[in-house]
C-alpha cells in the first residue's frame, strides 16, 4: 500500500493551461474578514494607523474596502479626524458611498471587529493575501510566456527571475544574498573621502545635525544666523568662517513669521548684505514635516529637489514628532529620525534640526552644555554634529536684549570647540530699534572673568555683612554709653553687653568716628585707664568721678588698640595743666608725662 502510494506521487499530471478550470475558476487569496477588520479599527481607534506601516488601497482585493481606505488615507494626510460620520462624508464628496453599500454597509464593517487594538495583526493578513495575489499574478503570466513560441527558455527564464524579483523588491523582501556594497582596501585607500565644512569648525557637510539649547538661549536666532550665513558666504556669529555660499532653507513653525521676518532683518543688517531681499540663496518655510507619516519622506525629498538645496534646517523638533509617551523611548524616537537621514543620503543635503535641551540643575544651571544635555531619547545617537547654546548668566527679563551664553560644538568628524558667546539685542525703545551685535571670546577668557567676577563679589558681600554687623552693634553699644553717662572702661562697656572685643572694636571705632563717643580717661584705684564716653558739649577739668576727656591727636577709627584694658602709669607730674580746645569743647590734656602715659596705653 505504502508502494503503491510512492507511486502515485510520481504520475505525471497535464499542466493546465491558462484558462483552465483548475486555475482561472479558482478565486484569488483573500481574506475578506480581515480587510474589514482593518478598516474598522483605524475608525475606532485612529492612532493604530500609525503603527500599520505601509498599508496601501491596492492591498485591499474588495473595490469597496480599497475606496474606504483611500478616504481614510486622504482624511489623514488632511489632519482630519476618520470616524464613522467624516468617512461617510468624505465617501459622498468623492461620489462613493453608493458604490460601497452606503451607511448600511459602513456600519457592518464598523461591527466587525472584536478588538481595535489588534489592528496590526489584520493589516498582516491583508498584506499577506496580496503578496499571494500579486504572486498568482506574476506566475500566471510566466505560464503563458511558457506557452509562447516566440521565446527561447534562456529568455523565459531570465523573464521570470525578473518578474519574481521585482515582486519580492516590491514587498521589502531583500532577494539578492547578500547585496551589500564592498569595496577592497586599495579602493578605499584610493577614495576622495574628505571631510568637508560648510562652516569652518562648526558644520560638516552630509552630515545630520542638531542645535539645541534650554528656553531663552536663542536657538530659533542663531538658525537664523546660521541660514544667512550660509547663504551669503559670511562668517557664523561674525566669527567662523564659511568657505562658501550655499542654497539653504529654514522651516520653522514655533516662533511665527513676522518674529522670523524681524529677527532675519536685523541679522542681515549686521552683516556686508545689510538687506534681507538680497540673500537669494535663502528659502523660508512655515510649514513643519511630520516625521513618521507615510508621506513625509516623499514631501521632503521633493522640496529638497525643487530648491536645490545643500542645507535644510528645521525648527523645532517636538512639533515635528507625534511622540506622545514615547519621547523616551530610543527605538520610537530613532525610528522617524532615520528618516531624516535617509532624506539627506538621497538628495545630498545637510539636514539639522533645532531641538531643546534638559533643563539644568541648580547646580550647573549656568555651565556650558554638553551632548547629553540635548532632551529625549535618540537625538544625541542621531547627530553626527551639534551647536548647542547654554547660559552663562540668569535670564534677567529686565535686560532681555543681553544675553551672556556658552556656545558648544562638536561633531564625529573630529571637530569641537567652546567659547563665549556674548549678544545684545536692544529693545525696541532704543534709538534705531534692536539690533544683533555679536562677540565670541574663547572659554577660559569668559571662565577667568567670571571666578574674578564671583570673588569680587564674594568680597563685597562680606564687606555688606561685615558693615551691617557693625552698624548692628554700634547701635547696642549707644544704648550702653546712655546707661554709663559718666563712661567707663572700654572692658567694661564690652562686658556688660556680654559683646567680643573683635565686634567691639570696629562698632566702637565708628561710634568715636561718627563723634558720637569720645575718648577719656578713667581713674580707678590711682590708676588711670583708657575709656569712653558720650559725646559731651562742655568740657570740665577731673571732676570727683576721676575723669578727664582727652584728645589723642590721631584717629580711631579702626584702632583696637584704643579698646585694650591697661593701665596709664601713676601722675607724678603734677605740674600738668588741662586745657580745652575752642573749635570742639573738648579738654586736651598737656603736659609731658600725663599725655605720654596715656599715648603709651593706647599705642
Amino acid at each position: 500500500m505504502a508502494r503503491a502510494t510512492k507511486a502515485a506521487r510520481h504520475v505525471k499530471r497535464p499542466i493546465p493551461e491558462p484558462g483552465h478550470q483548475q486555475t482561472s475558476s479558482r478565486i484569488p487569496p483573500q481574506n475578506l474578514d480581515a480587510e474589514m477588520a482593518v478598516i474598522a479599527s483605524v475608525c475606532l481607534m485612529p492612532k493604530a494607523i500609525e503603527e500599520l506601516g505601509e498599508l496601501r488601497a491596492e492591498h485591499f482585493y474588495a473595490d469597496r474596502h480599497q475606496m474606504l481606505w483611500q478616504s481614510i488615507t486622504a482624511l489623514r494626510n488632511q489632519g482630519q479626524p476618520f470616524d464613522a460620520v467624516t468617512l461617510a462624508e468624505e465617501l459622498d464628496s468623492r461620489k462613493q458611498l453608493a458604490e460601497i453599500g452606503g451607511v448600511e454597509y459602513l456600519n457592518k464593517v464598523l461591527e466587525t471587529v472584536p478588538n481595535a487594538a489588534h489592528a496590526k495583526y489584520y493589516a498582516g493578513i491583508v498584506r499577506d493575501r496580496w503578496l499571494q495575489r500579486s504572486l498568482v499574478y506574476s506566475c500566471t503570466e510566466i505560464l503563458e510566456e511558457c506557452y509562447s513560441a516566440t521565446t527561447g527558455t534562456e529568455e523565459l527564464l531570465a523573464a521570470a527571475e525578473k518578474r519574481v524579483l521585482a515582486l519580492r523588491d516590491f514587498a521589502g523582501i531583500n532577494a539578492k544574498l547578500p547585496s551589500f556594497a564592498t569595496m577592497t582596501s586599495a579602493e578605499l585607500d584610493a577614495a576622495d573621502l574628505r571631510v568637508e565644512y560648510l562652516v569652518e569648525s562648526v558644520l560638516v557637510r552630509r552630515q545630520p545635525g542638531v542645535v539645541a539649547a534650554v528656553k531663552k538661549a536663542l536657538k530659533t536666532t542663531t538658525a537664523i544666523d546660521l541660514t544667512l550665513s550660509l547663504a551669503s558666504g559670511c562668517p557664523f556669529l561674525g566669527k567662523f568662517y564659511v568657505p562658501m555660499a550655499v542654497r539653504v532653507a529654514l522651516m520653522s513653525g514655533e516662533s511665527g513669521d513676522a518674529t522670523i521676518q524681524e529677527t532675519a532683518r536685523r541679522i542681515a543688517r549686521s552683516k556686508p548684505s545689510i538687506n534681507l531681499s538680497d540673500y537669494t540663496n535663502a528659502v523660508w518655510s512655515f510649514d513643519l514635516p511630520r516625521l513618521g507619516q507615510p508621506q513625509t519622506k516623499r514631501d521632503l525629498t521633493k522640496f529638497i529637489r525643487d530648491h536645490a538645496l545643500d542645507v535644510l534646517i528645521v525648527d523645532p523638533a517636538y512639533l515635528c514628532l507625534d511622540l506622545g509617551d514615547d519621547a523616551g523611548n530610543l527605538f520610537s524616537v530613532g525610528k522617524k529620525l532615520r528618516e531624516l537621514t535617509e532624506v539627506g543620503h538621497e538628495t545630498g543635503c545637510t539636514v539639522v534640526i533645532v531641538h531643546h535641551n534638559r533643563k539644568a540643575t541648580n547646580n550647573d544651571q549656568f555651565a556650558a552644555p554638553e551632548l547629553e544635555s540635548i532632551a529625549w531619547s535618540g537625538f544625541q545617537e542621531w547627530a553626527r554634529q551639534w551647536i548647542l547654546l547654554g547660559r552663562r548668566e540668569a535670564y534677567d527679563p529686565e535686560q532681555a536684549g543681553s544675553h551672556k551664553l556658552w556656545l558648544s560644538v562638536g561633531g564625529s568628524a573630529g571637530h569641537s570647540g567652546l567659547w563665549a558667546l556674548d549678544i545684545e539685542e536692544g529693545c525696541l525703545k532704543d534709538q534705531g530699534g534692536r539690533r544683533w551685535d555679536v562677540s565670541v571670546a574663547t572659554a577660559s577668557t569668559a571662565i577667568a572673568a567670571t571666578i574674578e567676577s564671583r570673588e569680587e563679589a564674594k568680597v563685597s558681600r562680606a564687606d555688606e555683612k561685615a558693615a551691617a554687623q557693625i552698624g548692628r552693634d554700634s547701635v547696642k553699644l549707644l544704648a550702653a554709653y546712655k546707661q554709663h553717662p559718666a563712661g567707663d572702661t572700654a572692658k567694661a562697656i564690652r562686658e556688660s553687653l556680654g559683646m567680643s572685643t573683635q565686634r567691639f572694636g570696629p562698632a566702637n571705632a565708628k561710634l568715636v568716628a561718627d563723634g558720637q563717643v569720645e575718648a577719656i580717661v578713667i581713674v580707678k584705684n590711682k590708676h588711670d585707664y583708657a575709656g569712653f564716653r558720650l559725646k559731651q558739649t562742655t568740657g570740665t577739668d577731673r571732676d570727683s568721678t576721676g575723669i578727664i576727656s582727652v584728645s589723642p591727636g590721631r584717629s580711631v577709627e579702626g584702632d583696637s588698640s584704643l579698646f585694650r584694658e591697661s593701665p596709664l602709669s601713676p601722675v607724678t607730674d603734677h605740674a600738668q595743666t588741662i586745657t580745652a580746645t575752642s573749635s570742639e569743647s573738648v579738654p586736651v590734656v598737656s603736659g609731658g608725662a600725663l599725655n605720654n602715659q596715656f599715648a603709651e596705653a593706647v599705642a
